[in-house]
């Protein structure tokens, strides 16, 4: 559908082709003429209704879409089924840009899994990369936890991590050990994904 769209915008300025198309669609600041790639633009729109049904558990819309295609697990470990409808598929297919975005903000870390979930602020990719030896696939970030003082155990955590790790695990800050981790969009200032 996009390449239609953009065979059609390519007719419409016909004649003399000054530039590629791909010049076009980049932005003002540097010259060109600052149009949209249609794709990009059809996959970040995608994305934003994936991150809904990572963040607002309670819509009808996740209530849904859980029901018929991902009953078992969460919207990230779906498959996309079979027989999905053509809406699924797309949004299904947008996994790939929210792995790439999506962080758990660390609260009481009774949720965010140590070595397989995204949770590590300053790496680039947020996983744990160090080999945690003592922690299995299911083992969540609390395990890292004092929660009595609420402090990072940080003699276990110097231990099983990167000192880079290490370092930038025990600088994000716990404030209450009743809140819930949080998935937020990394690449945003406020957490969450826009478009």
């Amino acid at each position: 559908m996009a390449s239609e769209e953009k065979r059609l915008l390519t007719n419409h300025f016909q004649g003399i082709s000054w530039l590629k198309w791909n010049n076009v669609c980049q932005p003002k600041s540097i010259g060109d003429m600052g149009f949209r790639d249609l794709h990009l633009f059809n996959l970040s729109l995608l994305s934003k209704q994936g991150w809904r049904l990572l963040r607002n558990k309670s819509s009808l819309y996740h209530k849904v879409f859980k029901a018929r295609y991902f009953l078992n697990c969460s919207f990230m470990e779906a498959s996309v089924g079979c027989n999905p409808s053509f809406l699924w598929r797309n949004i299904w297919n947008s996994k790939v840009i929210l792995h790439k975005g999506a962080r758990w903000w660390i609260r009481n870390g009774l949720t965010t899994r140590v070595k397989e979930d995204v949770w590590i602020p300053t790496q680039l990719n947020s996983l744990a990369l160090s080999p945690c030896t003592n922690f299995n696939e299911e083992s969540k970030v609390c395990e890292l936890i004092d929660a009595s003082r609420m402090v990072w155990r940080e003699n276990l955590i110097k231990r099983e991590f990167s000192k880079e790790e290490a370092e930038a695990i025990c600088k994000i800050s716990l404030v209450n050990q009743n809140a819930e981790d949080k998935l937020i969009w990394k690449w945003n200032a406020d957490g969450n994904y826009s478009v």
